[in-house]
């Protein structure tokens, strides 16, 4: 494998998994940009971390008026 097949290779693993945490980012409510970039600088460990955390929930607060 020559240097540029390796440099493509590569390339095409990070932007892989930096969309594949796009997606899991946005499934668990947290950000997608963050995440994306993230996943292009750090592949296996940024997935890894998207795989163990949890679904952020937000909570609307409503007001009632009472009579």
């Amino acid at each position: 494998m020559t240097q540029n097949q390796f440099f493509i290779c590569q390339f095409s693993f990070r932007i892989i998994f930096a969309i594949i945490c796009f997606i899991r980012a946005e499934k668990l409510n947290r950000s997608k940009t963050t995440w994306c970039i993230l996943g292009f600088l750090f592949p296996l460990v940024s997935l890894i971390i998207l795989l163990i955390m949890k679904r952020k929930i937000f909570w609307v607060q409503s007001r009632h008026l009472v009579d």
